[in-house]
């Protein structure tokens, strides 16, 4: 088991009450002699056992929170946002309309894994009492996270955040934060369940589509990555399939390969790439033909990926209502509505959300 600043200051607090009892006179204390001075130090924690296995002592009572990356940090404000004490990427200027303002003042520190490098100092001035790493079982993920741990004396856990995770995830974090998560894991179980029984069906009408990350559009996904995981989830077909991935590179796509492809959909990340869809690559595919490119909403996180955390659930009524509309058969503003209120903490009018939906249900909008 890992000592971090906190066990070893608790370490020495017991040492120096044990020493107390031996030396001072027996007449000077309300407690017999052997008071349990070791039982109360252990209320005063709990062990918690991460997806991988790890046991890290923490709190009984956790009080402030920080996420190692993207995908825990909106997890974490769905969850606890009174707990956080920093952003691992602080919300863009678009995005703050749908947070509370004391949320867009917290210090950015950066993430573990991602572009933006982690300031382990400013990690150790906000001293938080766990770090919360969630996403995939990388193969050196505790190793990783044991010299996180070590280098700034703050506990670090690890869960599992992929889509199925996600009622689990919710239920664990909810215990340990000390918070009531019930509805959130309802709803999630709600979304999930929709897109489960309707994704053989969905899957049958055989729509392929092309997932554009980044500017020009040219990195993408390949079949069972986690950037399309919600796209494959309600049945879409990637035409980037998991026997290309030794023979394509993911991270820049030639645009001939897109044309080979001939996606029936275009999935754009970013505007700079949707609005160059009436050029080449794209204007060379099928979805040319019928108007298939969207924009996925970003406000105030992507729906589909970019983080892949609890706001790629989004996609499932957005992607289900566009579609396949005859299986899913969902009222997407009352869903979109839902959905921000149940997981942002926000309030959303009938205006912001159309303005959400701007290229997200035809390009022609």
């Amino acid at each position: 088991m890992k000592q971090t600043k906190f066990m070893r200051q608790l370490f020495a607090a017991t040492a120096a009450a044990t020493l107390l009892v031996q030396v001072a006179p027996a007449a000077t204390f309300i407690q017999p002699a052997n008071a349990p001075v070791v039982a109360l130090a252990q209320e005063e924690t709990q062990v918690f056992t991460d997806d991988l296995g790890r046991d890290i002592t923490l709190p009984a009572h956790v009080e402030t929170i920080l996420a190692s990356g993207p995908n825990s940090q909106v997890v974490l404000y769905s969850i606890a946002p009174d707990k956080m004490v920093g952003w691992n990427s602080s919300p863009k200027p678009d995005a703050l309309k749908y947070l509370p303002q004391e949320m867009a003042d917290m210090p950015e520190v950066g993430s573990v894994f991602g572009k933006k490098e982690l300031s382990k100092e400013e990690i150790i001035n906000l001293n938080p009492d766990v770090i919360v790493d969630i996403g995939d079982k990388k193969d050196d993920i505790a190793e990783t996270l044991d010299t996180l741990q070590d280098q700034t004396d703050v506990p670090v856990i690890f869960l599992d955040g992929n889509l199925d995770d996600l009622p689990t995830l919710y239920t664990r974090l909810g215990e340990l934060l000390e918070k009531d998560v019930q509805n959130q894991v309802n709803y999630i179980e709600k979304l999930l369940t929709m897109a489960n029984d309707n994704h053989e069906k969905a899957k049958e009408k055989d729509i392929k589509f092309y997932y554009a990350f980044g500017e020009d559009g040219t990195r993408t996904g390949a079949e069972g990555d986690f950037r399309t995981e919600v796209l494959e989830k309600v049945g879409l077909v990637n035409v980037f399939t998991k026997d290309q991935k030794d023979t394509v590179n993911s991270k820049e796509v030639s645009p001939e390969q897109i044309v080979e492809w001939q996606p029936e959909v275009v999935f754009f990340t970013d505007q700079e790439a949707f609005d160059q869809r009436a050029e080449a690559p794209w204007s060379e595919t099928p979805a040319a033909e019928t108007n298939q490119f969207y924009l996925i909403p970003n406000e105030p996180f992507n729906w589909v990926s970019g983080p892949k955390s609890i706001n790629a659930l989004m996609g499932i009524p957005w992607l289900g209502h566009v579609f396949f509309n005859d299986l899913y058969n969902v009222d997407l503003i009352e869903e979109m509505k839902t959905f921000y209120q149940t997981f942002y903490h926000h309030e959303l009018s009938d205006e912001q959300a159309q303005e959400l939906l701007t290229h997200a249900l035809s390009s022609e909008q």
